[in-house]
């Protein structure tokens, strides 16, 4: 049986599968994800890639609807790699809570007393999704 690709949760009118896959830049992209938020009743998405031809040539680190102060902190003090949400999604195939996420070392404390510092809350979920050749986004 074919799984029904369909997110109710989203009335974007395509199915979430074909609107991910017809983005053809990051800025695509990140309207994208302005739009999934703004219907989907989400705080914030990010779409967050550690695989990509584009973190390779542009650096960025994907998209996200999270405000510029976060995104400019986070890439000037380089979190991604004291990120615990990201440790996290690169050993686990299943979805998470990032409370859910335990053994935070001092550096994975400090990055997510930062985000909350923001306003932006205590606790997110992700999802992470392995494409070809086992690259990761979430």
């Amino acid at each position: 049986m074919v799984p029904d690709t369909h997110n109710s949760l989203l009335p974007l009118g395509d199915t979430l599968l074909e609107r991910i896959q017809s983005c053809e830049s990051i800025s695509t992209m990140q309207e994208l994800a302005y739009e999934i938020r703004d219907n989907s009743g989400a705080a914030h998405i990010t779409y967050h890639f550690l695989s990509n031809p584009w973190v390779r040539q542009g650096g960025e680190l994907g998209v996200t609807t999270y405000p510029l102060s976060w995104q400019i902190l986070y890439t000037e003090k380089n979190l991604v790699h004291s990120d615990p949400v990201v440790r996290n999604a690169l050993t686990s195939a299943l979805p998470f809570l990032w409370s859910e996420i335990k053994m935070l070392s001092h550096k994975e404390k400090r990055v997510m007393q930062l985000f909350s510092e923001q306003n932006m809350g205590k606790d997110g979920m992700s999802i992470p999704l392995r494409g070809y050749v086992v690259k990761l986004v979430f």
